[in-house]
Protein backbone atom coordinates (compact mmCIF):
# COMPACT_ATOMS: atom_id res chain seq x y z
CA UNK A 1 0.00 0.00 0.00
CA UNK A 2 1.41 3.25 -0.64
CA UNK A 3 2.69 5.25 2.21
CA UNK A 4 1.15 9.10 1.70
CA UNK A 5 2.30 10.27 4.97
CA UNK A 6 6.09 9.75 4.03
CA UNK A 7 5.74 12.74 1.60
CA UNK A 8 6.21 16.45 2.08
CA UNK A 9 3.92 18.08 0.25
CA UNK A 10 4.82 22.22 0.45
CA UNK A 11 2.12 24.73 -1.20
CA UNK A 12 2.96 28.52 -2.06
CA UNK A 13 1.75 31.74 -1.77
CA UNK A 14 -0.07 31.71 -5.05
CA UNK A 15 -1.75 28.42 -4.55
CA UNK A 16 -3.10 29.75 -1.32
CA UNK A 17 -4.19 32.60 -2.79
CA UNK A 18 -5.94 30.93 -5.31
CA UNK A 19 -7.62 28.04 -3.13
CA UNK A 20 -8.83 31.64 -0.88
CA UNK A 21 -9.93 32.96 -3.65
CA UNK A 22 -12.10 30.19 -5.83
CA UNK A 23 -13.49 29.87 -1.66
CA UNK A 24 -14.79 33.48 -1.42
CA UNK A 25 -16.13 33.69 -4.77
CA UNK A 26 -18.44 30.85 -4.42
CA UNK A 27 -19.18 32.04 -1.20
CA UNK A 28 -20.56 35.09 -2.97
CA UNK A 29 -22.13 33.42 -5.14
CA UNK A 30 -24.01 30.90 -3.06
CA UNK A 31 -25.38 33.51 -0.80
CA UNK A 32 -26.73 35.11 -4.03
CA UNK A 33 -28.40 32.13 -4.74
CA UNK A 34 -29.71 31.42 -1.25
CA UNK A 35 -31.19 35.16 -1.16
CA UNK A 36 -32.74 34.83 -4.59
CA UNK A 37 -34.16 31.58 -3.55
CA UNK A 38 -36.02 32.79 -0.33
CA UNK A 39 -37.15 35.98 -2.18
CA UNK A 40 -38.68 33.06 -5.00
CA UNK A 41 -40.24 31.45 -1.75
CA UNK A 42 -41.74 34.04 -0.10
CA UNK A 43 -43.43 35.55 -3.26
CA UNK A 44 -45.15 31.88 -3.13
CA UNK A 45 -45.67 31.92 -0.08
CA UNK A 46 -47.77 35.03 -0.02
CA UNK A 47 -49.26 33.87 -2.74
CA UNK A 48 -50.42 30.52 -1.51
CA UNK A 49 -51.74 33.06 2.07
CA UNK A 50 -54.02 34.99 0.06
CA UNK A 51 -54.94 31.74 -1.96
CA UNK A 52 -56.89 31.39 -5.65
CA UNK A 53 -58.04 34.55 -5.31
CA UNK A 54 -54.26 35.92 -6.28
CA UNK A 55 -53.65 33.39 -8.61
CA UNK A 56 -57.10 33.78 -10.23
CA UNK A 57 -56.25 37.86 -10.40
CA UNK A 58 -53.00 37.89 -11.73
CA UNK A 59 -54.37 35.17 -14.60
CA UNK A 60 -57.31 37.69 -15.20
CA UNK A 61 -55.61 40.60 -15.48
CA UNK A 62 -53.23 38.89 -18.28
CA UNK A 63 -56.58 38.02 -20.36
CA UNK A 64 -58.05 41.44 -20.02
CA UNK A 65 -54.97 43.15 -21.64
CA UNK A 66 -54.76 40.64 -23.88
CA UNK A 67 -58.39 41.32 -25.01
CA UNK A 68 -58.08 44.75 -25.04
CA UNK A 69 -54.90 44.15 -27.28
CA UNK A 70 -57.60 42.62 -29.46
CA UNK A 71 -60.06 44.74 -29.64
CA UNK A 72 -58.06 47.85 -30.42
CA UNK A 73 -56.60 45.48 -33.08
CA UNK A 74 -59.72 44.94 -34.22
CA UNK A 75 -60.78 49.04 -34.15
CA UNK A 76 -57.95 49.48 -36.17
CA UNK A 77 -58.57 47.40 -39.04
CA UNK A 78 -62.70 48.16 -38.78
CA UNK A 79 -61.11 51.74 -39.46
CA UNK A 80 -58.63 50.78 -42.20
CA UNK A 81 -61.35 49.18 -44.18
CA UNK A 82 -63.95 51.75 -43.90
CA UNK A 83 -61.21 54.28 -45.15
CA UNK A 84 -60.50 52.23 -47.96
CA UNK A 85 -64.09 51.66 -49.13
CA UNK A 86 -64.68 55.45 -48.68
CA UNK A 87 -61.78 56.44 -50.57
CA UNK A 88 -62.90 53.61 -53.57
CA UNK A 89 -66.07 55.39 -53.05
CA UNK A 90 -65.52 58.38 -53.73
CA UNK A 91 -62.92 58.00 -56.95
Amino acid sequence: MYDVSSTNITYSVVDTFVVLLLGAIAGILGSLYNSLEDTIVQTYRIMNDKGVITKNEAFMTEVVFHNHILIVTNIVVAIKKSSLTQSNTSV
